[in-house]
């Protein structure tokens, strides 16, 4: 729009045209069932996007059933950002999935912020909070640099059982990414000292 504003949208349904299924099919993790891929009719799918000039941006996602129009999915995201600040907060529904081992619905919240505080060099930081089971479930902080040719990240990062809360898996991770070289990573898991 003529006054900055930009709004995006997309709505969106697959078909299955022929053939076995590959989403209909159970494997290790049933990754693809409930998916919304698994019926040769897709759930409908839609994504809406604001954003300002002023940095700030609000956009929204949905999955919805193809059969009953029953609310799948959805995130929202508010998120705000500078040249050294940017910080986010969403909310996230996700309806029961028995077969992936979830029989009741899910929703959380969640936060993340970066600061530049010199140049190439951030730290940041992110938050999931599960709001059924009022329970975090996981928390990172880290830094980061990042220039034309070379970029380097060290983050410590935590999960939590959602219906513990008990802490699950804490590591550190190291990456160095080289243009055009490649990229290495190595993680540290403090679990593994307790065995």
């Amino acid at each position: 729009f003529d006054n900055g504003l930009v709004l995006d949208g997309l709505i969106g349904q697959s078909f299955h045209l022929s053939g076995d299924n590959p989403f209909q099919q159970a494997d290790l993790v049933n990754v693809g069932l409930e998916s919304g891929l698994d019926t040769d009719k897709s759930d409908y799918v839609g994504a809406l996007s604001l954003s300002g000039p002023n940095g700030l941006t609000l956009q929204t996602q949905a999955r919805i059933d193809n059969s009953d129009f029953a609310l799948r999915r959805s995130d929202v995201r508010l998120s705000y950002a500078t040249d050294k600040w940017a910080a986010s907060v969403n909310h996230t529904f996700i309806d029961e999935q028995p077969l992936a081992g979830f029989s009741e619905d899910r929703q959380q919240v969640g936060v993340s912020g970066s600061y530049s505080f010199a140049e190439n060099w951030k730290a940041f930081g992110t938050a999931q909070f599960d709001l059924e089971n009022n329970s975090m479930i996981s928390n990172s902080a880290g830094l980061s640099y990042h220039d034309e040719c070379f970029t380097f990240s060290l983050a410590f990062s935590q999960t939590r059982d959602r219906y513990t809360n008990e802490e699950s898996d804490s590591s550190l991770t190291f990456k160095v990414s080289l243009r055009t070289l490649g990229e290495f990573d190595q993680s540290v898991d403090f679990n593994d000292f307790g065995n």
